[in-house]
């Protein structure tokens, strides 16, 4: 298990086909502890079930293209 006790905020995932998705699963099967951060409210109903399948409870909101909504989810 290379990343046991790691934790790892994983963004860039829209739905379970995306790559974000994969690479998510590969390093919760390597033991990370993950966070989500997701882009607004209509991709968080994606995000959700993903989340829960791997055991993540953490969801932040955090839109990369908005320095404002960096700083706050910097501030979680």
């Amino acid at each position: 298990m290379l990343l046991k006790n790691k934790k790892i905020v994983i963004f860039g995932v829209a739905n379970k086909y995306s790559i974000a998705t994969g690479i998510a699963r590969s390093m919760h099967e390597q033991g990370a502890e993950l966070a989500f951060a997701y882009q607004n409210e209509r991709l968080l109903k994606n995000i959700k079930p993903i989340a829960e399948e791997l055991g993540s409870e953490i969801l932040i909101e955090c839109d990369v293209s908005n320095d404002n909504s960096i700083d706050q989810a910097l501030k979680i």
